[in-house]
């Protein structure tokens, strides 16, 4: 479904992820991306899958006195395609997965489309490969375009429990500096392939504050 209708609308980008070596290191890099964005022509909405990680971006950027606004519930969540909710010059978007509107392909009423693009930074990889693909739905439901990139680190639990042996290996083959990110299709093949084994394991997922806790819910032995 994602091809026909990325091959549809032709409006999202789909970058490869970005994987840093700490989670800290990972939000300083995204802190630093934004920042270097022209925020006149570019819209920026973070997307995290769970709730730890949303109160740690939004901790972040009090500290750093950044311009942002949350829509932490479903509810308010709807308003995300509204872009006059994107007018904001220089204002970050936070939002948790969960709050992102439901029926994603339901009409839209006809709206003004600004010349800018709307960044979608997906701040964490979720260990089933459904709920990553439910954000580039949303991305593909937008009227306008946008680019979609997810982030991760090697010591978040994904990776941790599945995969980051190999990604290790591979950054220190390029001799990476520990303050830069890989980007790589055979990186995201990789997180692909753990989420997919993950997901033969796990046929009904229960909601965790963070990705470790759903992994000690879920896989205990892993």
């Amino acid at each position: 479904m994602l091809a026909n209708l990325f091959g549809k609308r032709k409006t999202v980008k789909h970058e490869p992820a970005k994987i840093w070596k700490t989670r800290q290191l990972e939000f300083e890099g995204l802190l630093a991306g934004i920042e270097s964005l022209d925020l006149v022509t570019t819209r920026v909405l973070i997307v995290t899958h769970f709730a730890d990680t949303f109160r740690a971006l939004n901790d972040l950027f009090l500290s750093r006195g950044a311009t942002f606004r949350t829509y932490p519930t479903a509810f308010e969540g709807d308003r995300l395609r509204d872009l006059s909710e994107y007018h904001s010059e220089g204002c970050i978007l936070l939002a948790p997965a969960q709050a992102l509107p439901e029926n994603l392909f339901a009409p839209q009423p006809q709206t003004h489309i600004g010349d800018f693009e709307i960044h979608l930074l997906v701040a964490e990889h979720h260990p089933l490969p459904a709920f990553d693909d439910r954000i580039l739905e949303f991305a593909a439901s937008l009227p306008c375009p946008s680019r979609v990139c997810f982030h991760d680190a090697l010591d978040g639990a994904l990776l941790h429990h599945y995969g980051g042996d190999q990604i290790v290996q591979f950054m220190a083959t390029l001799k990476m500096p520990d303050d830069e990110s890989v980007s790589s299709a055979l990186v995201d093949k990789s997180i692909r392939r753990a989420q997919e084994k993950i997901a033969r394991r796990v046929t009904n997922p229960m909601t965790a504050d963070s990705a470790e806790q759903w992994f000690q819910l879920h896989l205990p032995d892993s």
